[in-house]
């Protein structure tokens, strides 16, 4: 982007009023409504190509399937394949699936003499720590005044950030 162009987008930018900094809302407003507008007609659009090319790859997948089961194909421990110059078509074998309830395995591991196939996580709660503490600087503490070890605040310098409000009906809304 050229110079020129720069300085007059800096100028046009430039809020000096209320009635300025209103209308460069209704333009952030419009932007962002432009922006989803698109991403949501891109996205259907995606899904629409997505599923095009699924039910091709499904229709074509069927139909090597039901070669696959006509040619002699070589065995593995995990699948049976057939060759073919531009690739190679299989059946992968997969381990099974599992229908457990982890409350009655635990408690008859527990029972049983298998403490060590269950784990026990501890987890910091920040959150009811945080509540509970008070920050003095760079530390925290607790309601006895101690200083809690292994936490160091790091002041954050203040984020600008823009919310537009819902607009109202009968309100312009071409920015």
């Amino acid at each position: 982007m050229s110079e020129a162009l720069q300085e007059n987008m800096q100028e046009e930018l430039e809020v000096r009023t209320d009635l300025e900094a209103g209308w460069q809302l209704e333009r952030r407003r419009k932007i962002i409504e432009d922006r989803d507008e698109l991403i949501a007609f891109y996205k259907e659009r995606i899904k629409a190509v997505e599923e095009d090319a699924d039910w091709k790859l499904g229709f074509i997948d069927r139909a090597l399937r039901v070669f696959f089961e006509t040619v002699p194909h070589k065995e593995t421990k995990t699948q049976e394949y057939y060759l073919l110059p531009g690739g190679k078509i299989m059946m992968k074998k997969q381990a099974p699936d599992y229908d457990k309830d982890d409350k009655t395995v635990i408690a008859w591991l527990k029972d049983n003499g298998g403490a060590n196939y269950v784990k026990t996580e501890e987890k910091l709660d920040w959150a009811a720590l945080k509540d509970a503490s008070t920050v003095v600087g760079e530390t925290i503490v607790n309601s006895d005044g101690e200083v809690i070890p292994g936490v160091k605040v790091i002041e954050r310098k203040p984020k600008f950030a823009v919310e537009l409000s819902k607009p109202k009906k009968g309100a312009r809304e071409d920015g």
